[in-house]
């Protein structure tokens, strides 16, 4: 009597046109991320039978259960929802959950190795499907995906993207010829990047996208966040800003009496939103933060979110950026004075990201101080003008202890630093003439005697019309001659005689070149550019 009823209901669901799946969830962690939505992606691990005309050509299909365990769910619920953070969206791994969620604001994610009845793949949604009110699932197959926990995660973010309205991300050949209906990404390590729309199973940053498709062409765009965060069409939006994005609007950091330490959290939206912290440190002392990006694993696996920090006083006045090239997390460790002080946390570009939209998600902040007796620099102050197509530099330094050695250091984004040029303790100007017509932003970095880093503040100076080919940093040096270029290039270094001494390449940027074995004297660098021989003379002291 069961079966034949049951064949009959089926027969009726399959010429409605309604799906349905026989449901009893079995054991394992009930996972709310953002309960209070009514959106909703469930995460389905425990197996189900589903009868859909839209699956299977209507016959029964017996989901075996992905045979999970707590921790592997867990995984995989971490990093779906870290994906889906930004956005008015609950991620669940409760089917109770997704049963009270309005029909037209809901999918279910069956996870499962029974791959059989469709074929080959990692996945398969419905474009659009979140929204039919019909229960029509996605399903993602464990088993082809080697049972690994951060590959159905990916999995499980993709196809709901599909139900939430979005196509694949592709990737495109300079002829508009497609290359890769899912775009690989690039990079590899915590930097890595790969659209979740596309194929991210190898890299670390596998973020939301706005880039071609092959369903629109390669001259157009899908913005992923736009489509999922369509509150006409999925009724999702984003998430209320839980940070102020200014100084006056920042949120407050305390430390605690008996550990001296703070911790927080907080979340980047979107690609516009900056977060703002402001704390106060009681004495003279090193202070340290640790930024970290939320992640499901050793090397911020499971991370959206590419840190960037500044630091600055309390009047506003930036001290330091901080970013790193090979890590997600941020590090600070610097002497500061007792005061008041602000951070801001950004979501910026990686080096393999084309920008820093998708850079987004949860993170947090560690800090702490240890007090020290007094601090070697007091203050540490830099100006700069612009003078007969030069930039000049000078900084004054109050301190109590020698200063080492001087760094400059330049910009061209005010985020991303490289050291130019270094200097002995004691210097406390330097000028060049900058190879490009960029504006440029400069800081000094200072170490003194017992190896403590100081920071300078940023300023910014406008770039010169007309700028060469390449420049040299300084017309008198000891060992090492740095060189800016504007493109690649072949150089040699020629004694007063016409003798080549040395020869090799620049890169585009800043090259170092060595030259402490070559004799004290007049030379010349000469450098082969696209259509001349340009000549720059220096001294080797």
């Amino acid at each position: 009597m069961k079966t034949s009823f049951y064949t009959m209901f089926a027969w009726f669901l399959a010429v409605t046109g309604i799906s349905t799946i026989a449901n009893a969830q079995g054991p394992g962690p009930k996972l709310n991320s953002y309960p209070s939505a009514q959106a909703t992606i469930y995460l389905d691990f425990d197996g189900q039978t589903v009868v859909s005309p839209y699956w299977n050509s209507g016959q029964p299909i017996v989901c075996a259960s992905a045979n999970f365990t707590d921790d592997q769910i867990t995984t995989a619920f971490n990093k779906v929802s870290e994906d889906y953070r930004p956005f008015n969206i609950n991620v669940t791994t409760d089917s109770a959950v997704y049963f009270a969620a309005p029909g037209t604001r809901r999918i279910r994610i069956i996870i499962t190795p029974t791959y059989q009845w469709y074929g080959m793949a990692g996945g398969v949604s419905y474009v659009g499907s979140f929204r039919w009110g019909n229960n029509v699932p996605a399903f993602v197959f464990s088993n082809l995906l080697g049972n690994n926990p951060s590959y159905v995660a990916d999995a499980s973010s993709h196809e709901a993207g599909h139900s939430l309205g979005l196509n694949h991300q592709s990737k495109y050949n300079v002829d508009c010829s497609i290359s890769a209906e899912y775009n690989p990404g690039t990079g590899s390590g915590q930097t890595s990047w790969a659209p979740l729309m596309g194929n991210s199973y190898s890299k670390t940053l596998s973020t939301w996208f706005n880039g071609p498709s092959s369903s629109i062409g390669c001259n157009s765009s899908q913005d992923d966040m736009s489509v999922i965060s369509n509150v006409s069409t999925n009724g999702t939006g984003y998430k209320t800003d839980d940070i102020g994005n200014t100084r006056q609007s920042s949120s407050s950091l305390s430390f605690t009496q008996s550990t001296q330490a703070f911790n927080s959290t907080g979340t980047i939206n979107t690609t516009s939103d900056v977060d703002y912290f402001n704390f106060t440190l009681p004495v003279n002392g090193q202070f340290k933060l640790n930024a970290i990006p939320f992640n499901t694993g050793s090397n911020n696996l499971g991370s959206n979110l590419h840190i960037a920090i500044g630091l600055y006083q309390s009047n506003g006045v930036l001290i330091n950026n901080y970013i790193s090239s090979s890590t997600l997390d941020v590090n600070i460790d610097t002497s500061l004075t007792a005061g008041q002080y602000y951070l801001s946390i950004d979501g910026v570009a990686s080096n393999y990201t084309p920008s820093d939209y998708g850079i987004v998600g949860g993170y947090t902040l560690n800090g702490s101080y240890l007090v020290t007796g007094g601090l070697p620099i007091y203050s540490f102050d830099l100006t700069g003008f612009t003078r007969n197509d030069q930039h000049e530099l000078n900084w004054k330094i109050v301190a109590d202890e020698e200063i080492e050695s001087i760094t400059v250091q330049q910009s061209k984004d005010g985020k991303n630093f490289s050291s130019v040029y270094s200097l002995n303790g004691e210097a406390r100007s330097y000028t060049y003439k900058p190879f490009d017509n960029k504006n440029t932003y400069y800081k000094i970095k200072a170490v003194t005697a017992m190896g403590i880093t100081y920071y300078s503040n940023t300023i910014l100076l406008k770039g010169i019309l007309g700028g060469s080919e390449f420049s040299i940093l300084n017309n008198t040096i000891s060992s090492e001659l740095v060189v800016l270029s504007k493109e690649t290039s072949q150089y040699q270094i020629v004694s007063v005689n016409g003798n080549v001494v040395a020869t090799g390449t620049l890169n585009n940027g800043t090259t170092h070149i060595n030259l402490s074995n070559i004799a004290s004297g007049l030379y010349f660098i000469r450098v082969q550019t696209f259509d001349e021989i340009i000549s720059k003379k220096f001294i080797k002291q």
